[in-house]
This record gives structure tokens, C-alpha cells and sequence, in this order.
């Protein structure tokens, strides 16, 4: 991180992290996405990753790109910045959901997402073979 542009009070914060191994600074010139995707695998499946990046660039030389979608989806926190609020600048975060919008089938029961929406629809078998939405 260029520090020329950190004022104290975030020099102090930088410092914090690197005295706990909080934060990693990658040499310059080098392609960071391959860092955050390497320590986040290495830390686990509870891992969440901070970052507006998309991968993009990453997808097209994936031989299973969307296994990569639904691990992003449900490790990657996005964040945008908020009003100023006593000389304070808000970070918003969106975290990923509890659950993955995507259909998905379970004990017998297909649910599917309902589009632009919070609800699902839960298709089943009826006994005679038939599907009971």
C-alpha cells in the first residue's frame, strides 16, 4: 500500500495489522488476485474475502469457472463507501447470504429461487410420481 497517502490515524491502523499478521503486502508489480485466492483456500471454508474484484479476468482460464462463482458467492464481501458522518467516511458492507441462490435439492425437494425476490418455491414428488409444486 502506497503509506504517502495514509493519513496517521490509517498509518496507525496499517501498523496494527502487520504487527498481528493481519494483513499481507504483496510486492509491487505483481498480480494480487493469485495472493487473496491462495490465503483465502489456505484458511479455510469460513474464510471471507473483502474485495469489489469479480475475477473476471480469472474465470476464462478456469477448466470449472462455476465452482468459482458459487465459492465467491458465499466467501466474497463486497463494500462500497457511505456518507460522511462525523468527519468519518461509512463503509458499507455486503456480506454473503447464509445460503446460495441457486436451485438446489434436498431430501427429495427441489427449491428454487424466485427471481428479484427473498422466497422460494419447494417442488416435491407427489406418491404417484407426478411433481407438486
Amino acid at each position: 500500500m502506497e503509506e504517502s497517502i495514509l493519513n496517521e490515524a490509517s498509518r496507525e491502523v496499517l501498523e496494527k495489522w502487520n504487527r498481528e499478521n493481519t494483513i499481507k503486502q504483496i510486492p509491487p508489480n505483481t498480480n494480487d488476485d493469485w495472493y487473496w485466492m491462495w490465503l483465502a483456500i489456505r484458511n479455510g471454508s469460513g474464510c471471507l474475502v473483502v474485495s469489489n474484484d469479480e475475477g473476471r479476468d480469472h474465470k476464462f482460464g478456469m477448466l470449472q469457472p462455476f465452482s468459482f462463482d458459487v465459492w465467491t458467492e458465499r466467501h466474497q464481501v463486497y463494500f462500497k463507501f457511505g456518507k460522511w458522518k462525523d468527519g468519518r467516511r461509512q463503509i458499507l458492507v455486503d456480506e454473503p447470504p447464509l445460503y446460495s441462490k441457486r436451485v438446489q435439492f434436498e431430501g427429495g425437494h427441489w427449491h428454487v429461487p424466485v427471481e428479484e425476490s427473498n422466497d422460494w418455491l419447494c417442488v416435491r414428488k407427489k406418491s404417484n410420481g407426478n411433481l407438486k409444486g
